[in-house]
């Protein structure tokens, strides 16, 4: 490729920290100096944060509370996961040929709301003594419109057809999510569903 010239822009970067290695300097999973150098940040490169050693830890002393308030800190609401079969390894997947060829799926999944920050949340005792532990799964109607949106934009960019998953016939919480959908879909009436 003789004559070529490839101009790569500068990249700036800054190293932070979070999760483990935050907690082994600073005591914390999440910095506030790290979110604020987050929040400035154009993007941002996360690599593993947790291990065994901190297990022991209470639960606001653990590396994923890191994350979780990193995502609740940059509101970020929407995880994109794009699942596609390579030709090259169809013969790899414990799946037959004929379901893994052509796989081409785009997976929204929504991270700030529902059962991660709902509460009430804990350990307790239920009604016989038995020692649980609970979580609540609380939507509220912008949190399932914003990532529907981001669902039914990336659909119409992809080849037009959307599935939504969800426990609508035992969750109510699903089930408030199902209905919300429904009403998006009219705003989205091109795409199949």
């Amino acid at each position: 490729m003789e004559g070529l010239t490839v101009q790569v822009p500068l990249l700036k970067y800054q190293e932070m920290l979070v999760g483990g290695a935050a907690l082994d300097l600073t005591g914390v999973p999440l910095p506030e100096e790290t979110l604020s150098v987050a929040k400035q940040s154009d993007a941002i490169l996360l690599g593993a944060i947790g291990g065994y050693k901190w297990d022991a830890n209470e639960k606001h002393l653990k590396p994923e509370t890191g994350l979780l308030q990193l995502r609740e800190g940059l509101g970020v609401f929407a995880n994109l996961r794009p699942a596609t079969v390579l030709p090259q390894l169809i013969d790899s997947s414990t799946l037959k040929r004929e379901v893994a060829q052509g796989v081409d799926l785009m997976v929204v999944r929504e991270l700030t709301g529902g059962i991660y920050f709902g509460k009430p949340r804990g350990f307790g005792k239920n009604e016989n003594g038995d020692e649980i532990g609970f979580n609540t799964e609380v939507y509220a109607t912008y949190e399932i419109d914003r990532i529907a949106r981001v669902a039914f934009e990336t659909a119409r960019k992809r080849r037009g057809k959307l599935c939504s998953v969800d426990k609508a016939n035992v969750l109510e919480g699903s089930s408030f999510f199902g209905i919300q959908n429904i009403i998006m879909l009219f705003f989205y009436r091109s795409l199949k569903n």
